[in-house]
């Protein structure tokens, strides 16, 4: 039976084709098919005969070599193509949309609601670009619209007012429109009737005078102090406030002053602006003229503000605060400097508010008149077209640089400037001012270099660790790229100070851009709690910080810059050029070094910037007199640098030997310098010294830290846990100047004054 079924079956082969069922293992297919197999194009399975022809009892054989093709890269270099093209893609879009969510999912929901009809569009609209998709696929380059001509209006209307209008505007538009209709008309030579004046149409229309018959002129006139104190303090602006940006014309501010003074009722409402800008520039006289003292004691911290020179320089800013309606109607380029003047002498009132509104101001102004784009040959005369120029990169650096260090929005984008840079050309020889178009342009560079770091060091704060070292690398290029001063290994680059307060101000530029960069870094370590903190003092020491981490580089220059900025304060506090007391770079950068320093000393447990700590409160405390918010600082720096002191001190192995770190006077002052630090030594309160038993000594609580910085030892304080290398949370950081670790282990009064206290915000 099963031979005749075998017969069978070998007679009928087909029919067994269906019943036949193996295993997939048993119909694998050959690697290399056999000659049949591939001539038939048919599947070759099994070995050496193989099924198939087996199967159909021919002849297999392998004898032709396969024919050469060509094939496509090889598959390992098509999957490392399309990874890499996957990990480039994915670096793009996180640097240019980093709140974008790239997960699988998310990318999958977004191309579908690209093929799905949106909701909120009408069916009539989607019909139309349904349409618009599925016309003919044509040129690139035949269907793009000829609006290269698209360019922005500028045109000069006094030569202190400039009408703008940007591209695509509605002007702009409503121009193009006039042009087609006058081109049509000519072209058809269709006449006009009498009620055409098409020709008549305004080319330039501004909001008239706020107040037309305003009495402002007589106001500003019955203020103006004597000719020769108006002088004294033009003079001392040009002198001291000019170094570095442009304010106003001298020879125009002596035309102007002479007007004042010799021909006030020829002024009209329209010289209001005017006026104002003369008598911002006495007020900012008022807040340099200490620097022209003659019983200015450079190694004396003063103690007690000229309020006499304030009080003058307020009444001036008052009266221009009061007529900023008419400034800002007049909308001209005397507008502009009005407002920068304003923002100058508000830095050191109220820098992140009163003057950041001013400055923001006085950059509306600027673009309302065009300031900050190119303009067309011949449409300025060469010596209004500098001062443009100054006057508009000189708002644009103060304001930008306000914005960066106080974390404010910026008022213009920077591709959103085209004006060429400051030059020194069309400068009188004989002015006497100190503005040098290099110092402008060192700043302009400057703050650049702000704004490019400030991006980088965001993307910190919501990165994923793995590209935290590709942002660090383009912050060490941008370091490296940054012209200029560079702090030395001991941190004390004074050998050849500068001669002046510009080279001064622009070391100081730079210390406070170091400073910017890398105060962020010095409290990345969070303490770790042993035991949930029950192990208190006795704790063992931790992993200290790795000498290699990524931002230690930025740690130690900024630590170096802080050091700079207040020997350079120090030194000019001491020598002939004096600390002005409005200046904003030195106060911002002392006041910056100071909370360095004192964050580093907490950071990294150190005392040895004790010296240098009581050197920039004492040229602190000289500067804080310009308003009550600078006393206000310089009462919390003290305080902070106490507790620190105090927190140190209470570290100290019982019967060690304090050494005086600073040098004790060799006067009546050092003499009762000494004798209040041996009676706080001895536990004696020195009850001889009242309130006016020392001359010279201040008595305030929070001054007296001047004399006693130094009562410590410079030692490492043992037993105290330390700061790991991470992980690193950078969202740690929020919005705040300097981030607050957790000291656990810290249960006294000191801690909790330095966790409420140390770390503030502008």
């Amino acid at each position: 039976m099963d031979a005749q079924e075998s017969q069978h079956d070998e007679e009928n082969p087909r029919r067994r084709k269906k019943a036949r069922t193996q295993s997939i293992q048993q119909r694998q297919r050959a690697v290399r098919a056999c000659d049949e197999c591939r001539r038939l194009k048919e599947k070759c399975e099994d070995g050496m005969p193989c099924r198939r022809c087996k199967h159909l009892r021919r002849q297999c054989e392998f004898n032709v070599a396969p024919t050469a093709e060509k094939r496509s890269p090889a598959f390992t270099d098509s999957v490392k193509e399309v990874l890499d093209r996957a990990h480039y893609t994915d670096v793009l879009l996180r640097h240019h949309l980093p709140h974008l969510d790239l997960s699988t999912e998310s990318l999958r929901r977004a191309c579908e609601a690209l093929s799905m009809p949106s909701p909120d569009i009408p069916r009539s609209s989607q019909t139309v670009q349904t349409t618009l998709s599925a016309g003919p696929q044509t040129n690139p380059a035949a269907e793009s619209p000829p609006i290269e001509d698209e360019g922005c209006t500028l045109d000069n209307v006094d030569g202190i007012t400039a009408h703008y209008s940007g591209e695509f505007s509605h002007w702009n538009f409503s121009m193009h429109v006039k042009r087609n209709i006058d081109d049509l008309m000519a072209k058809s030579n269709v006449p006009r009737t009498a009620t055409e004046h098409i020709d008549q149409i305004p080319t330039y229309i501004r909001v008239g005078e706020a107040h037309p018959d305003s009495s402002s002129i007589a106001e500003i006139v019955a203020l103006l102090p004597p000719r020769p104190v108006a002088e004294f303090l033009k003079r001392v602006v040009f002198k001291h406030g000019t170094g570095t940006y442009f304010l106003v014309e001298l020879a125009w501010i002596d035309s102007m002053m002479e007007t004042l003074y010799t021909s006030a009722v020829m002024l009209r409402a329209k010289d209001v602006t005017a006026a104002c800008v003369v008598v911002m520039v006495l007020a900012v006289g008022t807040q340099y003229a200490h620097l022209e003292s003659s019983q200015r004691n450079p190694g004396a911290t003063s103690e007690v503000s000229n309020s006499w020179e304030l009080d003058i320089g307020s009444a001036f800013y008052q009266l221009v605060a009061k007529l900023l309606a008419e400034i800002i109607h007049s909308g001209s380029l005397l507008s502009v400097q009005a407002c920068l003047l304003l923002g100058l002498y508000s830095l050191p009132v109220d820098a992140s508010g009163l003057g950041y509104i001013y400055l923001n101001l006085a950059i509306k102004l600027a673009i309302q008149n065009g300031m900050h784009r190119r303009s067309e040959p011949g449409a300025f005369s060469p010596g209004d077209e500098h001062v443009r120029r100054r006057v508009w990169w000189s708002a644009y650096c103060m304001e930008r640089k306000i914005g960066i260090y106080h974390g404010r929005p910026a008022s213009i984008h920077r591709d959103d400037v085209d004006v060429d840079l400051p030059s020194d050309q069309h400068t009188a020889v004989n002015s006497p001012a100190s503005f040098s178009a290099l110092n402008l342009l060192q700043s302009i560079y400057l703050t650049n270099q702000a704004e490019a770091f400030l991006h980088e060091i965001s993307l910190l704060r919501r990165c994923k660790r793995s590209d935290m070292e590709a942002i660090f690398r383009r912050i060490k290029h941008l370091k490296v790229n940054t012209e200029g001063w560079r702090p030395s290994s001991e941190g004390m680059a004074m050998s050849k100070p500068a001669s002046t307060r510009p080279e001064m101000h622009s070391r100081l530029d730079r210390c406070l851009l170091e400073m910017f960069i890398g105060r962020p870094f010095i409290l990345l370590h969070r303490q770790r709690n042993v035991s949930n903190g029950s192990q208190g003092h006795t704790s063992n020491i931790t992993s200290s910080t790795q000498p290699d981490a990524e931002w230690e580089f930025l740690v130690r220059d900024c630590v170096d810059a802080a050091k700079e900025a207040i020997t350079m304060c120090h030194a000019m506090q001491t020598g002939s050029l004096g600390l002005a007391r409005s200046s904003y770079v030195e106060y911002s950068s002392c006041r910056a070094a100071l909370l360095v320093l004192i964050a580093y000393s907490i950071c990294y447990h150190t005392n040895e910037f004790a010296v240098v700590l009581q050197n920039g409160l004492r040229a602190m405390r000289e500067m804080a007199s310009a308003s009550e918010s600078a006393r206000s600082e310089v009462s919390l720096l003290e305080t902070l640098e106490s507790s620190l002191r105090r927190l140190r001190e209470s570290k100290q192995p019982p019967g060690n030997i304090m050494v005086l770190l600073e040098p004790v006077q060799e006067s009546y002052e050092g003499f009762a310098d000494w004798y209040k630090n041996r009676s706080k030594t001895a536990g004696v309160t020195p009850t001889t010294l009242g309130s006016e038993g020392a001359q010279g000594i201040p008595t305030q609580s929070s001054d007296s830290n001047a004399t006693r910085g130094g009562g410590y030892d410079v030692m490492s304080i043992q037993n105290e846990p330390r700061f790991d290398s991470g992980p690193f949370d950078f969202d740690f950081l929020g919005d705040a100047a300097f981030p607050t670790p957790d000291y656990g282990q810290y249960s006294n009064l000191e801690k909790e004054f330095l966790d409420s206290l140390l770390w503030i915000q502008d």
